[in-house]
């Protein structure tokens, strides 16, 4: 399979695996590139105020000193 079947096929499905899937609000922009950073929402390259539920839900521990963040917006879907 060439190159630019594959990055079709990709492209494609990409979509399907993300529908439908609940979001937490993060309100502040350094909290959500740490959990982004984390693997918790869809990359740090793409900030949207939210990062997927799913993904936090089990997190039991978080360390944010030093991570300039203002507000932990969001942190009550943390614990499911």
């Amino acid at each position: 399979m060439n190159i630019q079947k594959l990055l079709f096929t990709f492209l494609l499905f990409v979509p399907l695996f993300t529908m439908g899937q609940q979001k937490t609000y993060v309100l502040d922009d350094n909290f959500e590139m740490k959990l982004e950073l984390m693997g918790f929402g869809e990359g740090w390259m793409n900030l949207n105020d939210s990062v997927y539920t799913d993904a936090i839900d089990t997190l039991l521990s978080l360390t944010i000193s030093s991570s300039g963040i203002s507000t932990i917006k969001g942190i009550e879907d943390f614990i499911y």
